[in-house]
């Protein structure tokens, strides 16, 4: 991912949200960033999407007349949220107050990665450590690009890409740097062909790991009963799961031979590739793929689900190679 590309678009979001900026109208609640971070990958056209657009009163507009390239912003201005091939690809975060942007709002929620608005960047590095090139950092499976105040060098903006989405729009812009030839099938190939699968909502429960059913229990989230062996979610618990679950659905069955306790969902809900963890040739123009997944939980849900309930899962695809390419196998 070179740098330049990154403020290049930083430059252009800075251009586009001037326009937006001096829209202070019925303006919603910004969106905080663990509802943000659910978005990466996820199809434009998604219900999550939508879902997530309409609750923030996003405005919209296409970049450069390239109708797969959008951009989607809060009404100040202060988020951006940019679209590559029709998904989410790059999220930028207005951090000063002291923007060059007319009328830009702020970023009120609380930055990622621990970093904050009276950082500088020498607090940056003592956090993310030193920067890979330029403004640009590489931190766990993120790359972010900070600009700067020039008058007080307190953080500016932020311009954030999840790895594996970096790669595929690097490739696409720089075909030497990734060979896209129809007969192989790397990592980042698989992630965009898995996504698009995935972003269809097909999952229907979620399973509590061990130590979050033994944290919910403590914390009085759930009530367990005796007979039938069930567990009954409380009327505290519903603060935290009641935007997957419907009151007349918060029984489950108490472990199952082989499963433990899940909870069944309101409505199905989609998710997205996390990692692709390895690729194996099973011959005869056919691959295994290996990936773990994120859950897309509603934009209301409260980020400390995840304590309690599996964030996503491991599963494996065959892929199959066909005359356009590769697909993955329904048999």
């Amino acid at each position: 991912m070179k740098t330049d590309i990154n403020l290049t678009l930083l430059a252009t979001l800075t251009l586009a949200l001037t326009f937006v900026a001096c829209d202070q109208h019925s303006q919603a609640e910004q969106p905080t960033w663990h509802s943000l971070d659910t978005l990466f990958g996820i199809s434009e056209e998604s219900p999550e999407f939508q879902a997530f657009a309409a609750t923030h009163k996003l405005g919209y507009s296409y970049m450069n007349d390239e109708k797969d390239s959008a951009h989607h912003w809060t009404q100040d201005g202060a988020v951006a949220i940019v679209m590559k091939n029709y998904q989410v690809a790059y999220i930028s975060l207005q951090v000063s107050s002291k923007s060059k942007i007319k009328g830009a709002g702020r970023y009120t929620h609380e930055l990622p990665f621990g970093l904050t608005s009276n950082d500088k960047e020498e607090q940056i590095i003592m956090k993310l450590g030193k920067p890979d090139k330029g403004n640009l950092w590489i931190y766990q499976n993120y790359r972010i690009v900070m600009s700067f105040v020039e008058s007080t060098g307190l953080l500016d903006s932020m311009l954030i890409t999840k790895d594996h989405l970096a790669m595929s729009h690097n490739s696409a812009a720089n075909q030497s740097t990734l060979p896209r030839t129809p007969n192989e099938l790397n990592r980042v190939m698989a992630a965009e062909i898995l996504n698009r699968k995935l972003s269809k909502p097909t999952i229907s429960t979620v399973e509590f790991s061990k130590s979050g059913l033994e944290k919910a229990l403590e914390n009085k989230l759930l009530e367990q009963l005796s007979f039938p062996p069930r567990c009954k979610i409380t009327e505290k618990g519903m603060s935290i799961f009641g935007t997957i679950v419907s009151k007349d659905k918060d029984f489950f069955p108490w472990p199952l031979v082989g499963m433990g306790p899940c909870l069944d969902l309101k409505t199905e809900i989609a998710e997205k590739i996390s990692s692709v963890d390895g690729i194996r040739d099973l011959g005869n123009g056919m691959k295994l793929v290996e990936f773990t997944t994120d859950y897309i939980f509603p934009p209301n849900t409260p980020p400390e689900i995840t304590q309690y309930l599996y964030s996503g899962r491991r599963g494996k695809a065959v892929f199959a190679l066909y005359d356009d390419g590769w697909r993955i196998s329904e048999n």
